[in-house]
């Protein structure tokens, strides 16, 4: 029988599931996130955690400084997966605190929490080598379809994983979608997770070959049109761990301080009190994480 506090308390300590417990904490994330609506209100106060890209150790380093579960809630802006070495880690701990917290843990859908991006960066390669099976890797990602898109913060922050799309203007646009798939190469859910903010205006085409650019003056139009007043995303790292866009409407924040264990950047935490005051919280990265021999694919999406 499948014991919630045990396997939590080991992945705590970096230890890696088992291919029975991975199964059991998956049916148990799919029934209870398929509950949710597309878009969760969250209220203040919370901390926004952006992309960790399975870097397991930072991840503990997060809590380390802004508390651990359910003493302080958390808001995920997705991407738990691919790159780093410990993706299984990383996400089963996100799962397994939601499981025991729901009211306390927020988790959002990022690009790496698909079926085909996982092929490629990682996830699936690292599921094969932990597990010498694809069956953890299959019911992980049924997971992923259940996903909510967004959430709202104390009334105000509009949290999502890329950004903003042509085919929303509202939360209520969003609220409507069907998310329950695999991410779709266009549309709302697509932009949803792969768009970026542009220096320019409107939407433009995105070299990303999915997603769109988005300028300030369609920030300005969404936040203004939903009563909000920030947009919290990740997506894009970040050498502070964070960057400010769109005349301080909109923040990325980046959870995965090194990215690839190569880039030099500073990790970053959004920590919003409940007035709706803000602070940012750096960090470096973790040394304790044991080295691999797995090569990291170049290519940064």
């Amino acid at each position: 029988m499948f014991n919630l506090d045990e396997c939590l308390a080991r992945t705590y300590q970096g230890i890696t599931p088992t291919h029975q417990e991975i199964l059991a904490l998956a049916s148990l994330a799919k029934m209870m996130l398929s509950a949710l609506p597309n878009v969760v209100n969250v209220p203040a106060p919370a901390t926004i955690v952006g992309d960790m890209h399975g870097q397991f150790h930072d991840l503990i380093e997060i809590f380390k400084i802004s508390g651990f579960p359910p003493y302080t809630n958390y808001v995920f802006l997705g991407d738990f997966v691919d790159r780093g070495y410990y993706s299984t880690e990383t996400l089963c701990l996100a799962l397994l605190l939601f499981i025991k917290h729901p009211r306390r843990v927020t988790l959002l859908r990022g690009n790496h929490e698909t079926r085909q991006v996982t092929q490629v960066y990682g996830f699936y390669d690292e599921i094969l080598r932990k597990y010498g099976s694809a069956a953890p890797w299959a019911a992980l990602v049924e997971v992923f379809d259940q996903i909510p898109i967004a959430c709202v913060l104390n009334n105000k922050i509009f949290c999502i994983h890329a950004g903003l799309s042509p085919h929303f203007e509202t939360v209520s646009d969003l609220s409507i979608l069907n998310r329950k798939e695999e991410i779709p190469p266009s549309g709302a859910l697509s932009d949803a997770v792969w768009s970026d903010p542009i220096s320019g205006f409107g939407f433009q085409p995105s070299m990303r070959g999915c997603g769109c650019g988005f300028g300030e003056d369609v920030t300005r139009k969404f936040l203004k049109d939903n009563g909000m007043s920030l947009v919290a995303r990740g997506h894009q790292m970040a050498m502070d761990g964070y960057a400010w866009s769109h005349g301080k409407q909109l923040i990325t924040i980046f959870g995965a301080p090194n990215y690839c264990y190569r880039s030099g950047n500073q990790g970053a935490v959004m920590i919003v009190l409940e007035g709706g005051d803000y602070e940012l919280v750096q960090y470096s990265e973790n040394r304790e994480r044991v080295e691999t021999a797995r090569e990291v694919v170049e290519y940064f999406l």
